[in-house]
């Protein structure tokens, strides 16, 4: 195991991969031996995969030890055949999206920078890209799960078996829980085959209500995409489609989806990928950004919400929109009045993801605490009594 102290001057956290002192364990027991010995210590722990999600989440404790994952970098198995893969937590998306690749295969995911987003980082994040939308996220494909604990014990569910559900609560309840709960250290995936092509249309539209028109228009099984996000810079506004398949099916849906985006241009292959990479690479966090909030809602009322939210917050917003999934997610470099946006958007939930540092020490990022913030404490309870993971960074300050 690997310890290293590092100077900083920082004096919160999360920052980038900046802290105090800093350990990379190489084995997964390693892992939970360091959670126990910070246990008994009563001192907080960072986890963190590739860094690059640091930022999310509230204000944690600047003492706190950084705990890298990137020491636990192995595939375990892979079977092509089986359509199973098991990887460490370490394990990059770009690294596995290479090796799955050579045998025509994939898991449903993007991220940021891919040969920098760990394996470990994106379950406990749950961020995921446009293609949720019509691929879904790491949750729907995970089938086994490792975890090391403040106790210094290490859990396992599930397994390789696709249709194994034995522990499956267990597998989800560390989705998205930005291991505060405890620290992944592998992961079990059943695979999928890679769509041989793709293709993707890109219009300008005048207003919201023609994207939502179109939008309205794709809603058809046969026309309906992967991904679907509208962009709004403040001058112009672009609706972006995303299609995969065989190549017979892809000609079509261009015979019939190209007539409704009229004037745009068409993207194949590699240029199609490449677009939506470039989208998603802008969705890192970056601590030069001074907002960026993500407003989810009920997916019927994206394009409502979005109209209102963009009246109110005045000159200089940037927006990415995306009804299928119900999110409005707003940029802006100005200075943004968080309560009246909380006003315009009654109903929604609002989750700060990048903001100035006064206004992360004065709101929980994640908006309102949950109804169910009672039941996430006793899970915090049972699995970190001594509140060592992450402290305060979750909802409600867990």
């Amino acid at each position: 195991m690997t310890t290293t102290t590092v100077a900083t001057t920082c004096t919160w956290l999360p920052a980038i991969a900046e802290f105090g002192e800093r350990v990379e364990p190489g084995r997964p027991q390693e892992v939970a031996d360091v959670l126990a010995a910070c246990a008994r210590d009563n001192r907080p722990v960072v986890p963190f995969g590739g860094g690059r999600a640091l930022p999310l989440g509230n204000l944690t404790d600047p003492q706190a030890l950084g705990l890298s994952l990137a020491g636990l970098g192995a595939i375990r198995s892979y079977e092509a055949t089986d359509m199973t893969l098991s990887v460490e937590a370490g394990v990059t998306l770009g690294e596995i999206n290479r090796v799955l690749g050579e045998r025509g295969q994939m898991i449903p995911i993007e991220a940021p920078e891919p040969d920098s987003a760990s394996i470990g980082g994106l379950l406990a994040t749950a961020l995921t890209g446009p293609r949720r939308f019509g691929g879904g996220t790491l949750r729907d494909v995970l089938i086994g799960i490792e975890i090391a604990y403040p106790d210094g014990s290490i859990g396992r569910a599930g397994g390789m078996v696709v249709k194994n559900v034995s522990g499956f609560d267990m597998m989800r309840l560390h989705h998205g829980a930005l291991g505060s709960l405890g620290v992944i250290t592998s992961a079990n995936f059943k695979v999928l085959a890679k769509p041989r092509n793709e293709l993707t249309f890109v219009s300008p539209v005048p207003d919201i209500d023609t994207a939502a028109s179109i939008s309205e228009s794709l809603r058809p099984i046969a026309d309906r995409p992967v991904a679907l996000v509208i962009r709004s810079t403040g001058t112009s506004i672009t609706i972006s489609a995303r299609y995969e398949g065989r190549q017979s099916g892809l000609q079509a849906v261009r015979s019939r989806v190209g007539a409704i985006f009229v004037g745009g241009m068409v993207l194949e292959n590699e240029d199609s990928a490449d677009y939506w990479q470039d989208i998603i690479n802008e969705r890192q966090y970056d601590p030069v950004r001074i907002w960026r909030i993500q407003i989810g809602c009920r997916p019927s009322e994206t394009f409502a919400k979005a109209q209102s939210i963009l009246a109110s917050a005045g000159s200089g917003v940037r927006a990415e929109i995306e009804p299928g999934l119900g999110t409005i997610t707003i940029e802006h470099d100005g200075d943004l009045d968080l309560q009246a946006l909380r006003r315009t958007s009654a109903g929604a939930n609002i989750r700060i993801l990048d903001a100035p540092l006064v206004a992360r020490q004065l709101n929980d990022i994640w908006g309102e605490p949950p109804s169910t913030l009672d039941l996430m404490r006793r899970l915090k309870d049972e699995y970190d009594p001594g509140r060592v993971l992450n402290r305060g960074r979750y909802a409600g300050y867990l």
